[in-house]
C-alpha cells in the first residue's frame, strides 16, 4: 500500500484496452464466464464453462476468483446495464443525422416504431422491418458503418467509466 499525505492508496489494477474490449464483447453474464485480473501481478485469467473440467479443485478456483485478489472484468451484461436504451437512441440518431430525405425519415421511423412494438433490438442487422427498409433504400452499408463506429465509441466510453469506478488503469496497446 502506498501512502499519500497519510492516506492509504490501493494499487491500481492494470489491464490492456484490447482485453477490456474483448471482455465486453465475448463475456456474458453467466457466473462461470469471464475475464479476471489478478491483484499485484495484473495477470489475466479467463474462465468459462468450457474450462471447468480442466480444474480438479474447482471450489478452490472459484474461491480465488471471488476473493479480493481478483477483479472480474466487465461483461456484455454490464455494458447493457450501463446504457439500457443505447440501441433505441443510436437508431434514432442515425435516422436524424444520416437521413435528409423527409420521406425516407418517415419510412424508417415508422419501420423502427414497429420494431419497438415487437420488442426486437433495433440496432443490430437482421430480418427486422427496419433493416428491410434500409435494404430497399440501399442504406444498409451506410447503417453498418454508422453502427460499427458508434458501438466502438460506446464500448470505449463504457470501459473508461468502468475502469475509473473500479480502480483500473487502462494500458493502451501498442
Amino acid at each position: 500500500m502506498k501512502l499519500l499525505g497519510g492516506v492509504n492508496l490501493e494499487e491500481k489494477y492494470q489491464v490492456k484496452l484490447s482485453v477490456l474490449l474483448e471482455s465486453v464483447v465475448y463475456c456474458s453474464d453467466v457466473e462461470s464466464d469471464g475475464y479476471y485480473v489478478v491483484k499485484g501481478t495484473n495477470e489475466i485469467i479467463t474462465y468459462g464453462e468450457d474450462l471447468s473440467d480442466e480444474y480438479i479443485m474447482e471450489d478452490e478456483v472459484w474461491a480465488f476468483l471471488e476473493s479480493n485478489e481478483c477483479l472480474q472484468l466487465p461483461t456484455l451484461h454490464d455494458i447493457d446495464n450501463f446504457t439500457p436504451d443505447w440501441n433505441r437512441d443510436i437508431t434514432l440518431k442515425y435516422i436524424d443525422v444520416m437521413i435528409s430525405d423527409v420521406k425516407q425519415k418517415k419510412l424508417l421511423t415508422k419501420a423502427y416504431k414497429s420494431i419497438l412494438g415487437n420488442r426486437i433490438l433495433p440496432a443490430f442487422p437482421g430480418s427486422t422491418k427496419f433493416n428491410k427498409e434500409l435494404g430497399k433504400l440501399r442504406r444498409m452499408e451506410e447503417w453498418n458503418q454508422f453502427i460499427g463506429k458508434a458501438y466502438k465509441a460506446h464500448q470505449l466510453e463504457f470501459v473508461t467509466t468502468w475502469c475509473q469506478e473500479h480502480n483500473v488503469e487502462i494500458i493502451f496497446d501498442v
